[in-house]
């Protein structure tokens, strides 16, 4: 599995429009040594996962390298070291309390306005690998305290906007992380 690395795409922007941002699988690898450095494997076809879109990109070929492995989208960053992820460090699981991630608070304020900023419970988990990245349980529904039913992301192409909602009495009895 492949994905496009930052710096091809940074050079040549385009390249976005054949892989949509996600992954791609290897089809063929040149056998020859194109470029004369004793090296075989210059050039690889690959088929991209959201577009359908087939193409050749240089896998090192005159030192220039297109691709890179996919290595997934489960990766959070400003992880509090107290949170439990969901989609990360827990999976996510139908009548779950959860909260927003701080995160997730600052990347989008407007959801602790919509959330009410209190607790909820997952009412419905997404089955299916909607990002492709092989894991399943990419968003979730939660019904707020306040009323609102929301989906939100629980791994989406990386992005984590919940954490497992832990009460003072769990907190006191150890049960936190």
């Amino acid at each position: 599995r492949v994905a496009l690395r930052a710096a091809a795409l940074r050079e040549f922007p385009d390249l976005i429009k054949d892989s949509a941002g996600g992954p791609g699988t290897i089809t063929w690898v040149d056998p020859e040594d194109l470029d004369g450095d004793g090296v075989t494997g210059d050039i690889c076809a690959v088929i991209w996962d959201r577009t359908g879109k087939k193409g050749d990109y240089r896998t090192g070929y005159e030192g220039t390298y297109r691709l890179c492995k996919f290595t997934g989208f489960r990766t959070a960053t400003n992880k509090d070291a107290h949170e439990q992820v969901l989609g990360l460090d827990v999976s996510p699981d139908e009548g779950m309390r959860v909260v927003l991630r701080k995160a997730a608070i600052k990347a989008f304020p407007d959801m602790l306005g919509e959330t009410g900023g209190t607790p909820g419970i997952i009412i419905l988990v997404d089955r299916k690998d909607t990002d492709g990245d092989g894991q399943t349980g990419d968003w979730c529904e939660v019904e707020w305290e306040n009323g609102s039913k929301i989906k939100h992301n629980t791994g989406f192409e990386g992005d984590f906007q919940l954490a497992k909602w832990f009460s003072l009495a769990d907190e006191a009895a150890g049960l936190s992380v």
